[in-house]
């Protein structure tokens, strides 16, 4: 039976089950919506004399999640001490919670969201001590994802060398790279070929000290470079490797054939403790 979960953002994660009736339990059949595909927007440029608009591509939209939730308890004061442990359940917090679903196949997804909207329980609706409610989840994000993060590791021989990454998402993830010193003119490479276009992405790094680590974080909105000391190192990339910084990520299938990413490398020199590991998430449309 699938499980539904509310983490918040606190030093230890706090975690609710929300629908094995501890606190509350999902309306059935209605109990949550928003879960699909999100909203798709078209970007378009109207113009005089031409023919509809120019078409710029597509934006995914912010999600909302509405869950309709209730719960039954032996008494008002029962009732009453179930609406606080709502409330605290889904209080506002500066940093996302995280909505945890584990599908009846056993797959987990999850969605970082924010409650909007009032939460009311008003004792004018309980029936008996029973009560329905609705909470309303705003994900700025709309993409799930698998909260298990994986790592693959690639430890080069000689140079050049390559390797695969198979990604099994079906929607692309921006990955997290971090190359271990020492290694000196290092670089990596990624291809994304369609019938439109080849686009390559390099990633160039000046050299990296015996015991530093260079970590690489794509994610969309931090896009940093880093040493081991927590420094910037941005002003140590090229100018190609801009493309790289914002652009590249690995593409599910049939982007890419059966989501397998081909990372191509290079460098001068190395010792013994040189790796680059790319660490990711599993990324998706829909629950």
């Amino acid at each position: 039976m699938a499980t539904y979960q509310i983490i918040q953002p606190d030093a230890a994660n706090t975690t609710y089950n929300i629908a094995d009736g501890t606190y509350c339990q999902l309306q059935y059949p209605n109990g949550i919506s928003g879960i699909g595909m999100p909203n798709i927007t078209r970007d378009l440029q109207r113009h005089p004399n031409i023919e509809g608009a120019f078409d710029h591509g597509y934006k995914l939209e912010p999600r909302e999640v509405n869950l309709n939730l209730y719960y039954n308890v032996t008494s008002a004061a029962a009732a009453d001490a179930r609406r606080d442990a709502i409330y605290k359940i889904f209080r506002p917090f500066d940093d996302p919670l995280k909505l945890k679903v584990t599908r009846d196949d056993a797959a987990v997804r999850q969605l970082d969201v924010h409650t909007v909207g009032m939460l009311d329980l008003p004792m004018s609706e309980r029936v008996g001590y029973d009560q329905g409610f609705g909470v309303r989840l705003l994900a700025p994000n709309p993409i799930w994802y698998d909260p298990s993060q994986l790592t693959t590791t690639f430890t080069p021989a000689a140079t050049p060398w390559f390797g695969n990454i198979t990604y099994t998402g079906d929607w692309e993830s921006f990955p997290i790279i971090k190359v271990y010193g020492a290694v000196t003119n290092f670089y990596l490479q990624m291809q994304l070929v369609t019938a439109a276009a080849t686009t390559t992405y390099l990633l160039f790094a000046a050299s990296i000290g015996a015991g530093d680590i260079y970590t690489y974080d794509l994610t969309p909105g931090i896009k940093s470079a880093k040493n081991n000391a927590g420094t910037s190192v941005l002003g140590d990339l090229s100018a190609d490797s801009y493309t790289a910084l914002f652009g590249m990520r690995l593409w599910p299938s049939p982007l890419e054939s059966g989501g397998v990413n081909r990372i191509d490398g290079a460098y001068s020199t190395k010792d013994a403790n040189h790796k680059v590991e790319i660490l990711y998430y599993r990324r998706y449309m829909g629950l």
